[in-house]
């Protein structure tokens, strides 16, 4: 289907479309080659600084999108279900202790099974692997920073 979908838009378009799945590929590239222009611009004198700085921008947001995610959100939707049933329960992603902390920490990426990343962080969100990732890549910096010293 995605052929015939693609013949429509011309040659150059097709090819961009039929390859889209290099996208996320072609954007960690970018996205490397931006934090180390921004490393090797002098911006960042201590490698301390430099990983709390980007933690910080990640961590914070992501700490309270889990408190949205996990608490508001099905509490909210087990008063919505109260009112209509006259029952209240709460449905809460049943992870155990160090699911959570790898939740927490970003950290179960590494507890993958196979390539398929974003399956690691269902069912709360598929798409946490890519800030899991980010954070990788930014505690990789760090240590080549820091033995750079």
């Amino acid at each position: 289907i995605l052929g015939s979908v693609c013949k429509q838009y011309g040659p150059v378009l097709s090819f961009v479309i039929s390859h889209g799945f290099l996208g996320v590929n072609i954007f960690f590239i970018i996205s490397g080659y931006g934090i180390a222009t921004s490393i090797f611009s002098g911006r960042y004198q201590e490698p301390f600084i430099f990983l709390w700085r980007r933690l910080k921008r990640i961590y914070f947001p992501y700490w309270w999108y889990l408190l949205f995610a996990v608490i508001i959100l099905p509490l909210s939707s087990s008063f919505v279900s109260m009112i209509e049933t006259n029952i209240f329960t709460i449905h809460i992603i049943s992870y155990n202790l160090p699911e959570w902390l790898q939740i927490i920490t970003l950290g179960k990426v590494f507890s993958s099974e196979n390539w398929a990343l974003n399956l690691a962080f269902l069912p709360l969100n598929g798409a946490l692997w890519y800030i899991a990732i980010i954070v990788q890549i930014y505690i990789f910096l760090f240590l080549c920073l820091y033995s750079d010293r």
